[in-house]
């Protein structure tokens, strides 16, 4: 079920005096609302029905604040209405069958949501590259970025069609109604639905929201969304929002039970082998088709799998383990410091270069004489050629390009 609204704070002669000017709140330009919200809380705050009618928190535990926080939830009260309204309006519009430009589906009551706003999702996920491309139009004739015309592209174009083209839609959506992993992206984009009616309606400000998501498609494979919202001019902070706490176990649920997690999802974890002599093995990673996020894992377990062998006993470190990588011998197309910060599309050029390498990947060497050094040193080409810190015939080659590497260490 849908957030139940909380309970009004106003008296009732409050409300149904607030009431009076609804139509005319609705009426307002949308480049105006702001400021007349604004106008309007200052006049009812001097009418008579609101000064010296508002309780202060000492006269009244539950109900009671500050003046400027009953105008603000004066302003919040038109803001809310007009969300509503604008909601039994898409619903009424979309169970009519209208074709009215700017019409949509009503926000989702659950994850699982219903046939209907499904239907809308996947229609979304059917045109999405059209939809993006006229985003783009728009964007390239405004200065704006594209994201900002997304879902108004993507509703103009669902309020063009047929009864007929909505009933088929509907009609695959029921179909996916136990279908975990779509209903994965459907959240995701719901998710996104709702901030975006939030920030435009004003009941989200000071802020701008990005949400990163993960999600696992119907063949395992993983994919990547960002969205990103602007806040509204002069809206209240999210902390005061009382009314969004209803969303925030939804919110937990799909964090805890449906957010990607590598360590649990064993279909995208590279299992890294050992040759005879126990030296980690890179694996033979197809870069077409592993997702970035299990490259950057394998990469990353690679390195302290090799080191562990090396150096066991000591403690891993991501500084250390980059000013001690052997770079006479081969280089990485980029350093090593702060390698799990790096982006994730860059694992791929970094697992390409372990896999078409022919000498070892990697030596990690122990100090030798300088006690008063801490940390390792930066092997340099010299001390190389003339065979300091490797044991003669240590040196293995890999059977080919493309194939499985082998490290060595002291």
């Amino acid at each position: 079920m849908p957030p139940k609204q909380n309970e009004s704070k106003f008296s009732p002669e409050q409300d149904a005096y607030m009431a009076t000017f609804y139509d005319e709140w609705l009426k307002v330009p949308e480049e105006e609302r702001t400021q007349w919200n604004k106008d309007n809380a200052s006049k009812l705050m001097n009418h008579e029905l609101f000064k010296d009618n508002l309780p202060s928190e000492e006269q009244d535990t539950a109900r009671g604040t500050t003046l400027t926080r009953w105008e603000e939830r004066i302003r919040k009260k038109f803001q809310n209405h007009r969300t509503q309204a604008g909601t039994k309006a898409a619903k009424a519009a979309l169970r009519a069958g209208s074709s009215t430009s700017g019409t949509k589906p009503p926000p989702p009551s659950t994850i699982f949501s219903t046939a209907q706003v499904t239907a809308y999702n996947i229609y979304g996920l059917d045109k999405d590259e059209a939809i993006r491309l006229e985003a783009k139009k728009r964007a390239a004739a405004t200065g704006k970025r594209p994201i900002t015309f997304y879902q108004t592209v993507k509703r103009e174009m669902w309020a063009e069609l047929t009864d007929e083209e909505i009933a088929a839609l509907e009609a695959r959506a029921r179909a996916k109604a136990s279908d975990v992993d779509y209903n994965q992206r459907v959240f995701a984009e719901n998710i996104w639905d709702i901030l975006d009616e939030l920030f435009k309606s004003g009941r989200l400000g000071d802020i701008a929201a990005v949400l990163n998501l993960t999600f696992k498609r119907p063949d395992g494979s993983i994919a990547f969304s960002t969205y990103s919202v602007n806040a509204a001019d002069d809206a209240p902070h999210i902390q005061s929002m009382k009314d969004f706490e209803p969303w925030r176990n939804q919110w937990q649920e799909f964090m805890e039970e449906i957010w990607y997690n590598p360590r649990r999802n064993r279909a995208n974890v590279i299992d890294i082998s050992t040759n005879p002599d126990g030296i980690p093995v890179m694996p033979d990673v197809d870069l077409g088709r592993t997702p970035p996020e299990a490259i950057k894992d394998v990469v990353l377990r690679y390195i302290k799998a090799l080191w562990e062998h090396c150096l066991p006993g000591q403690e891993f470190d991501w500084g250390v383990a980059s000013r001690s990588y052997d770079t006479g011998r081969f280089k990485l197309p980029f350093s090593l410091d702060g390698l799990p910060g790096r982006n994730i599309w860059e694992f791929g050029s970094l697992a390409d270069y372990f896999l078409k390498i022919e000498e070892d990947t990697f030596v990690f060497e122990q100090l030798e004489s300088k006690e008063d050094e801490v940390g390792f040193p930066r092997p340099t080409t010299d001390s190389l050629d003339k065979g300091k810190g490797h044991k003669k015939g240590d040196k293995k080659k890999s059977k080919g390009k493309g194939k499985a590497n082998t490290s060595s260490c002291n």
